[in-house]
């Protein structure tokens, strides 16, 4: 799940991208993205103050399959 963080992150480098592009199609588009990034930290952070357990739990839910992941890996790992 990304963070309010990351989705602004994202539409920073929209807009960045926008403003080095040389067409406008491209230029449009990008803004949009970037709109809609904000829009996703906008809602993100709304559902973590009205449903803060759920939040908690989506969190936790991610941390603990990274952590399956990580474990997976370094079995690989090991076995190379």
């Amino acid at each position: 799940m990304k963070s309010a963080a990351d989705c602004r992150k994202h539409a920073a480098e929209c807009r960045a991208l926008a403003r080095s592009s040389h067409k406008e199609d491209e230029r449009k588009q990008l803004l949009k993205m970037a709109d809609a990034w904000m829009l996703l930290a906008d809602e993100h952070e709304l559902s973590r103050t009205t449903y803060p357990e759920l939040t908690r739990r989506a969190e936790k839910e991610a941390a603990d399959k990274e952590a399956a992941e990580r474990r997976a890996s370094e079995r690989a790992a090991a076995r190379s």
